[in-house]
């Protein structure tokens, strides 16, 4: 058993939750005189192992004494035995999400028969005590990490009496969704957590609403990784009179009762006690205290659900409820349950750029790195080298890097607050520490510049530890960046290296000028460690960031994110934006042939304008291979005179303010609408000018459908009369209509 202890406290990561466990363990065999050798996870061993949690753990740590409880099994001696019927269910499952989860596995721990007679003796047992203890003192001390001698100790403490902000950033980088130093939990208790932290807009509106007596329950729900959490502390804070974003003394409790005002916070509705939901429900509806939830959707929806009886409904009306609340465009809605009111927010529904843009601004800002100036490792840390050109550049490239993002969240691959945060941490650090940086890193080159690292690779191969982080697999399947166009490949590829129409920042001009040679030859150079396509991969990502002039910026970052429109996009978020002239009369034109396109099934060439200045809905065939020249008009309007080109602005639950272009009905249509967004703009762009671009996602033809009916249930035509149209050869279409009058068929062109 000595042996297994010194092994668990070698992993190149210690966390001291197995030799907790093993305390615990130690300590309820000792309360049964060592006749039981069964362990069961039930509150004795969770008080125990949560009461030496808070003397030997740290910051960066969380009581969670399921995972030990189950990962032990790892230990010759710590043998799961499963529920009955879930014995092949434990032998596939290597890990757990939670106590449900174990429980419904795991009947129970048995420890080997030799090792709880060997603890019967005590000395034995005090050795082994004695042990454990040791070296979770040790981990204590050093706040950190357990070092393998006193050397090394002294070592690391002298290097750097302020440990460096890569440290933290460390921690932040979650590689996969089991990394508990990057959960809210764990961040709300290190010290340094304050210095990217951002109060959440809702936080003060929360507040508000949770201390007025006439006030709502609130419900918060979202994808892990939104920041429901964070909000919980921060609200908490600010109802006990506190600064949000001081770090606590110890982690939320899964319910915090407040006595003045009476209000009481559930941090995670799925660790809460179930067999207690109907005492929950009779709280809820009483009023005499306000409840903040935090939940995930599946966890609410089971709720209501189940009760639903409780609540004088259906489950079924209860779900939909439940479903509706949560779809509410700008993640804001009011819910009604048998007269109690809540106000449900749903993270996910809202735009969270802003606040991220806001956190990687903190993250980089100078008093953070203070202690790089005299560090011995400043002239080869490509760490301090990445935030040095930041800080150099920041409006700009911080910009621009959020364009990226922002590419990302429009197309449909919206990221939570942890994977940001995650991502821009990486693309800083590379992953790397204090103590990863090494002497072997005197020559910097371009393999951790963060242009690469925030793509997950160095410039030619990918970093695996960094190829699972959700911001980088979206990264990677856009291909940003594979061709810029061909005026700015032929000035970068084909012209002399003095060519002078292409600037970048001084910060990154050497780096610049190196690149582009390689990536002008044919061959590697003999002194080069890239070749040539991985150099040219390199100059577009770095001329995304660093090229200067206005009109230069626009072309690179438009062909960069393949969004011909992102620009554009950008600019009307300001206030009182408004459309010009020359581009509502362009776009307005090109969205009508693409949508007349759509609605006839009919590949109409481009340039030949609004042909009769009528849009036709016909009851076409939804087959692209087949011509059908000849079609049944159901509907037809004129498109100048019923449609017009604007920027609608929308708001969401925090304020938040977003523009988009829409069509909007008028005259004839009044009061229907489409909302046109950046994929769809951009697909319209392509389509202009003969590049491929991307199909039409399925999610702007459902839009187009449901555009479609609204046009039909203003301008459909009446049962005595047909229209069909025909597309000539010169490309216009001709137009019969057919009409029953006094018993005779008229038909005439029109």
């Amino acid at each position: 058993m000595e042996y297994q202890i010194e092994l668990l406290s070698q992993a190149k990561y210690y966390k001291p939750h197995k030799h907790l466990a093993l305390l615990a363990m130690i300590t309820s065999l000792e309360m049964k005189d060592f006749t039981d050798n069964r362990l069961f996870y039930d509150d004795d061993f969770r008080l125990t192992f949560s009461s030496y949690f808070k003397k030997y753990s740290n910051g960066n740590d969380r009581d969670r004494p399921f995972n030990p409880y189950f990962h032990l099994r790892s230990l010759p001696f710590w043998e799961l035995i499963p529920n009955t019927g879930k014995e092949k269910e434990l032998q596939t499952t290597s890990s757990i999400g939670g106590p449900g989860e174990l429980l419904s596995l795991v009947s129970h721990v048995e420890i080997q028969s030799e090792v709880l007679n060997a603890l019967k003796n005590p000395e034995y047992l005090e050795i082994v005590k004695q042990r454990i203890i040791g070296i979770l003192q040790k981990y204590h001390t050093n706040k950190e990490r357990v070092f393998s001698n006193s050397e090394e100790a002294e070592r690391y403490k002298s290097e750097s009496v302020d440990r460096c902000y890569s440290d933290y950033l460390s921690s932040l980088i979650s590689t996969n969704p089991c990394n508990e130093n990057a959960i809210a939990e764990t961040q709300s208790v290190n010290p340094q957590f304050s210095t990217i932290h951002i109060e959440h807009p809702l936080v003060g509106q929360i507040s508000r609403e949770l201390k007025n007596n006439l006030g709502k329950h609130i419900i918060i729900t979202g994808h892990a990784g939104d920041g429901k959490t964070t909000i919980a502390i921060d609200i908490l804070q600010r109802l006990k009179g506190l600064n949000t974003g001081i770090s606590l003394s110890e982690p939320l409790l899964p319910r915090e009762d407040l006595d003045d005002p009476r209000i009481t916070i559930l941090k995670d509705f799925s660790e809460r006690e179930e067999r207690a939901d109907l005492s929950l429900i009779d709280e809820l509806k009483s009023l005499n205290r306000r409840f903040l939830i935090i939940s995930n959707t599946g966890t609410l929806l089971s709720f209501f659900r189940e009760h639903a009886k409780n609540w004088d409904i259906s489950p079924v009306q209860a779900e939909s409820k439940i479903l509706t609340a949560i779809s509410a465009e700008g993640g804001f809605q009011e819910l009604e349950f048998s007269g109690i009111e809540f106000m449900v927010f749903n993270l996910a529904l809202m735009d969270n750029l802003v606040l991220a843009k806001a956190i990687f601004s903190k993250m980089i800002r100078t008093e953070n790195w203070e202690s790089c100036t005299a560090c011995s490792k400043q002239r080869y840390c490509p760490i301090y080298q990445n935030v040095s050109i930041l800080q150099t550049v920041q409006e700009q490239v911080v910009d621009r890097l959020f364009l990226i993002y922002r590419r990302l969240h429009e197309y449909g691959n919206r990221l939570t607050i942890r994977q940001i945060t995650s991502h821009m941490a990486y693309l800083l650090s590379s992953g790397l520490n204090f103590d990863n940086v090494h002497e072997n890193m005197v020559t910097l080159g371009s393999e951790y510049l963060f242009f690469n690292r925030m793509y997950g690779d160095d410039g030619k191969s990918i970093d695996n530890i960094a190829s699972e982080m959700k911001a980088i697999v979206e990264l990677r399947r856009q291909t940003f960046g594979e061709l810029l166009n061909s005026k700015q490949e032929m000035n970068l590829w084909l012209r002399p290296v003095a060519d002078t129409s292409i600037v970048v920042h001084s910060s990154v001009a050497k780096v610049f000028s190196k690149l582009r040679r390689v990536g002008m030859s044919s061959l590697a150079p003999d002194n080069s460690k890239i070749s040539p396509d991985n150099a040219r991969m390199q100059v577009r990502r770095l001329l995304f960031f660093f090229i200067q002039g206005e009109s230069e910026s626009k072309e690179v970052i438009c062909a960069y994110l393949k969004s011909p429109n992102i620009m554009r996009w950008q600019a009307w978020q300001k206030d009182g934006a408004r459309l010009d002239n020359a581009y509502k009369t362009r776009y307005a034109n090109m969205i009508y042939h693409v949508i007349q396109e759509y609605f006839t099934g009919i590949k109409i060439p481009e340039g030949i304008g609004y042909q009769d200045g009528r849009l036709y809905i016909t009851l076409s065939r939804k087959q692209n291979e087949v011509r059908q020249s000849a079609q049944i008009v159901i509907a037809e309007f004129d498109w100048s005179q019923s449609i017009s080109l604007d920027i609608v602005r929308s708001t969401s639950a925090i304020g938040a303010g977003k523009s988009e272009l829409a069509l909007v009905g008028k005259g004839l249509l009044d009061g229907i609408s489409l909302k046109l967004g950046l994929p769809f703009l951009d697909y319209v762009t392509q389509r202009h000018y003969g590049e491929i671009g991307e199909l039409l996602k399925a999610s702007y033809r459902e839009r187009l459908e449901r555009f479609k009916t609204q046009i039909l249930g203003k301008t459909a035509y009446g049962k005595d009369e047909m229209m069909i149209v025909r597309l000539r050869n010169d490309n216009n279409f001709k137009r019969q209509r057919y009409a029953v009058k006094s018993q005779y068929l008229e038909v005439y062109d029109v």
